[in-house]
């Protein structure tokens, strides 16, 4: 009994050494595994970053995130031009970005020919909302419905001959602007808000193409009106402006969801949608598609660009969506107008700084 016992307990004490030799063998191939795909990794890491532009080195995780958010983005650039060149690579946590800063690169990049390459832009939360998922001209990926939207675009809104058109429409604006900007500096001690002026400015531009309404300065919406528009306009700045982890680290989409991030966006994007809504009279340019046109009985009406979008099959042969709709004409009526009050705010700015 007892050399069976004295077998038992050596056979065990075998299967232990066993198990823990297998277990260390284990570890060590596991090891020399993961050390070899590391080395290949950066390895090719490498063998990539030769075919790529010249640029700063990247830092692990945040890339260079922490080279633009020290000083003002287009400062940083610039600073980064002068050291590696008019093209440059950067990677913007783990989004790489090659960055164009010379007119003969631009040039070159925006051929024809790579239109299909150049056509998508890279997905981030903002735009995800308040695209409808990526279904606008924005922020919809190179493909059928992309080009339906553009062809749109380009021949009802950007054509020559419909900017011929509303050649009238923007020197009326324009004289109706100037004059509040005459009042108001004639004022003692006025302070004139030149980047509000600018928004107004492209805004009603904007809108009396759209629908032929005119929303601020003479002539214009009510005082609650106005202030819904401006104050839904400080809310989606508030919201482009603000920056979004995940929309350069993907991983960290989680925090977004715990900060309750894009359950705000939806709900702002509702409360732009309803007020988009308002301003452009959807439904009834959609009660005019229904009667043909002519909905307020009048032989002389001339359709608006609403009128038109609102009949045109620009989703696979139908209408766009409700929603869709939209949230494009927020985009050409809110957005645009404050992407340009930004530019020529910042010409303005350059020009007195070098001029004066």
């Amino acid at each position: 009994m007892a050399n069976i016992t004295r077998i038992g307990s050596g056979f065990c004490n075998f299967a232990i050494a066993s198990w823990k030799f297998s277990c260390l063998q284990l570890a060590t191939i596991s090891a020399l595994v993961a050390a070899t795909l590391i080395v290949i990794h950066v390895l090719a890491r490498a063998q990539d970053r030769k075919s790529l532009p010249p640029g700063p080195r990247a830092w692990p995780v945040v890339g260079n995130l922490h080279v633009m958010a020290s000083v003002m983005p287009h400062r940083a650039l610039e600073k980064l031009a002068t050291k590696y060149g008019g093209i440059m690579y950067l990677r913007l946590g783990s989004r790489p970005c090659v960055v164009i800063s010379t007119a003969a690169a631009a040039k070159e990049v925006f051929r024809q020919s790579n239109e299909a390459i150049l056509s998508n832009r890279p997905k981030h939360l903002f735009a995800q909302v308040f695209s409808d998922n990526y279904r606008s001209v924005a922020h919809a990926p190179y493909g059928p419905h992309w080009r339906q939207l553009r062809r749109f675009c380009s021949s009802e809104l950007l054509s020559p001959k419909t900017l011929a058109s509303h050649r009238g429409v923007r020197e009326e604006e324009l004289r109706n602007m100037m004059a509040i900007l005459v009042a108001e500096s004639a004022k003692a001690d006025a302070a004139i808000n030149f980047k509000s002026w600018l928004f107004e400015l492209s805004a009603n531009i904007m809108t009396k193409m759209l629908v032929n309404k005119r929303y601020f300065g003479n002539g214009g919406a009510s005082q609650e009106e106005m202030e819904e528009i401006s104050h839904l306009f400080g809310k989606l700045l508030r919201l482009i402006m603000d920056p979004v982890i995940s929309d350069y680290i993907p991983s960290m989409s989680f925090l977004e969801k715990l900060q309750g991030k894009e359950r705000l966006l939806i709900e702002q994007c509702d409360d732009a949608i309803r007020v988009v809504n308002k301003m452009m009279e959807l439904e009834k340019h959609r009660e005019r598609a229904k009667e043909g046109g002519h909905g307020d009985g009048s032989e002389d009406y001339v359709p608006d660009v609403v009128d038109m979008m609102t009949a045109e099959p620009l989703d696979g042969g139908k209408p766009l969506p409700e929603r869709t709709m939209a949230l494009f004409l927020l985009e050409r009526s809110i957005v645009l107008p404050l992407a340009n009050k930004l530019v020529v705010n910042f010409g303005c700015c350059s020009a007195q700084r070098f001029c004066l």
